[in-house]
């Protein structure tokens, strides 16, 4: 099991909505830093199985959106 550390940096516009995408390449997220200036009530993530491939909701086993 590789256990290095791996910092990647994800930038919503101003007005935005969503960020750019990030290639995890088998990596896991285990956390997120988000600015105290953020607006809004939840962060929602977004997966496809192919880095340029069409972007979905991301759903737990409860078949719940994914959000923090």
């Amino acid at each position: 099991m590789n256990l290095r550390a791996s910092h990647r940096t994800a930038t919503i516009a101003l007005n935005g909505t969503t960020s750019n995408a990030i290639p995890l390449q088998g990596r896991m997220v285990v956390g997120l830093r988000i600015p105290a200036t953020i607006e809004g009530t939840a962060i929602t993530f977004t997966g496809s199985e192919d880095f340029d491939g069409t972007f979905a909701p991301i759903y737990d086993s409860d078949n719940t959106e994914v959000s923090a």
